[in-house]
C-alpha cells in the first residue's frame, strides 16, 4: 500500500515514468511541478506506493472569489466581499493506479 500525499521535494527520485495517460498534465507535472512549488505558486502533492513509485499527484493554490461574480442566492448581509478558497490546479492519478480509488 502506499501512503498519505505528501510536499513533492526537489530530492525526491525521478518521476520520468510517471505517465497518466494526458499528455499536457503528464509534461507539467515532468517540466513544472518542482519550480511551481520553489516560486510558491502552487504546493505540489505526491503519492508514493512501493519503492518509490508515483501513484499520483496533484496541486493547492491560495485562491479567491469576489462576492459579486457569485450567481447564487445566499443573503449579502455579513459576506466578505473576497472570499478565500483553495484551487486544485493539476490532478493526475498514474496508468497504474487508475481505477482504484485514487484521486
Amino acid at each position: 500500500m502506499g501512503g498519505h500525499p505528501r510536499d513533492l521535494h526537489e530530492s525526491d527520485i525521478d518521476f520520468t515514468d510517471f505517465t497518466c495517460g494526458h499528455k499536457p498534465i503528464d509534461s507539467w507535472f515532468h517540466d513544472r511541478a518542482i519550480n511551481c512549488g520553489q516560486q510558491g505558486t502552487a504546493v505540489p502533492y505526491v503519492s508514493l506506493w512501493a519503492e518509490g513509485r508515483c501513484a499520483g499527484f496533484y496541486t493547492l493554490s491560495a485562491f479567491g472569489l469576489v462576492w459579486e461574480s457569485l450567481t447564487v442566492g445566499w443573503p449579502k448581509r455579513n459576506v466578505a466581499e473576497h472570499i478565500p478558497a483553495v484551487l486544485l490546479g493539476m490532478l493526475g492519478v498514474g496508468r497504474s493506479f487508475q481505477g482504484q480509488g485514487l484521486g
